[in-house]
This record gives structure tokens, C-alpha cells and sequence, in this order.
């Protein structure tokens, strides 16, 4: 499994809305614009994907071809030392043929932070390209004040400081490493599992009853 670099301080974070977006200029702009001040306050930079503001889509942001585009364009960008997802919604399996692990698998890893309709992610980086993620708060959440624990707890994984021991990098009692050679983004986790190549995953199950979007971006048999 690859672990990617932990967020530096005065680091980038990049947004990208591969389901719902803030283009409804409803309180969830509200409370991820108050986010972004927050983490600005912070130290850190800001990087938007192109479709965080817009509503173009059906069940997310923008078009299938457009999210998946902005999902490609964020990850094999060197800029953003991680990502985090504008929020949840219905119809993010739409955009998965349009999204190719393969070159994921071969990139740089970088954190990849959502729930809910993220899970589209969340899970295929996993199992496809062979990179941990974080299943966790998606980037309006962050607009509370002050940060209830389970957002601090969030985003301390990206950051590798914060954990039970209070030190900067290892969370005590976890596995992910900021060191190695080689490894990550400048230095971050494990950039092959068991010294394999990246690559796609190929111990998958065979079988049937894959969901069709699956099937159509030739990421499993039908």
C-alpha cells in the first residue's frame, strides 16, 4: 500500500468536486468559504478545482467528463500536497470511466480526504492503485467553529502531527511512514507494495455483478 506525503506546514490544499459542489450558493458555500479563512489562517494555501463553484451536473458538480477531467487534473498535479472533497452526493459512479487508476497507480500518491458519495474513490484507490485515502469529513465541514474533535482527529491524518502521542509524524499506533526513500511525494510513504511496480491491483476478484460504470471503464469484467 502506498501512503503519501503528509500535508507540510504552509502547504497546499487542493479542492475538487467530483459530486456535489458549492455552486448552489447555499450555507454550504457559506460554511466552505469560512473553511478555506480558516485553514488561509492557518498557514496553508488554497487550490480549487474547476468545478467546486459550479452546478452543472446531475447529482454533482459538473458532467461525468468534466469531474472525471478535474479528478486526473488534481492528482497528477504536482501543486496540492493533498486533496479533500467539496461534499457528498448521488451520482459520483458516473464520472468512473472517465477517471483512468491506471495512471493514478503510476503517479505520485497524494491524500485524497471524503465520505458519502466519495466513497467512489475512497475505495477504488484502495484496491486499484493500491493507495491509502482517507474516508473522512468533506471540505464545508471544516467551516465549524471551533473544530469539533473528529475534525481535528481528520485532519491530523493529513498532516501527520496531532496523534495520541502529540509528535510530529507517525500517529502512535498507526503504520503510515513520512519517511523512506524514494517514496511519495518528496519523500512520503511506501511508493510500491511489496516492491512491485505501481501499477493496477492484479489479485482482484473475477466475477459478476459489478456495477455498470465499473464494467464500462474496463475495470472489471462484466
Amino acid at each position: 500500500m502506498r501512503y503519501p506525503k503528509f500535508l507540510p506546514e504552509g502547504g497546499t490544499i487542493g479542492f475538487l468536486a467530483p459530486s456535489f459542489g458549492f455552486g448552489g450558493g447555499d450555507y454550504r458555500a457559506e460554511a466552505f468559504n469560512h473553511a478555506v479563512e480558516k485553514w488561509q489562517s492557518m498557514g496553508y494555501r488554497m487550490m480549487f478545482g474547476p468545478n467546486c463553484y459550479v452546478q452543472e451536473g446531475v447529482g454533482i458538480s459538473s458532467t461525468p467528463e468534466k469531474c472525471g477531467r478535474e479528478v486526473m487534473d488534481m492528482f497528477l498535479s504536482e501543486e496540492p500536497d493533498c486533496l479533500i472533497s467539496c461534499g457528498g452526493g448521488e451520482l459520483m459512479c458516473e464520472i468512473l470511466p472517465h477517471v483512468d487508476f491506471q495512471k493514478l497507480a503510476q503517479g505520485e500518491p497524494v491524500w485524497f480526504m471524503g465520505y458519502s458519495d466519495n466513497t467512489n474513490l475512497t475505495y477504488l484507490l484502495a484496491t486499484l492503485a493500491d493507495t491509502a485515502s482517507v474516508y473522512g469529513p468533506c471540505a464545508g465541514t471544516f467551516g465549524m467553529e471551533p473544530w469539533h474533535k473528529s475534525l481535528e482527529d481528520a485532519f491530523s491524518i493529513l498532516t501527520g502531527r496531532g496523534g495520541r502521542d502529540g509528535r510530529t509524524g507517525n500517529r502512535k499506533g498507526g503504520n503510515l511512514r513520512a519517511g523512506g526513500e524514494g517514496a511519495g511525494r518528496e519523500g512520503g510513504g511506501d511508493k510500491t507494495a511489496q516492491g512491485k511496480a505501481g501499477g493496477l491491483r492484479d489479485d482482484l476478484p473475477q466475477g459478476h455483478g459489478h456495477p455498470r460504470p465499473l464494467r464500462q471503464a474496463g475495470l472489471c469484467e462484466a
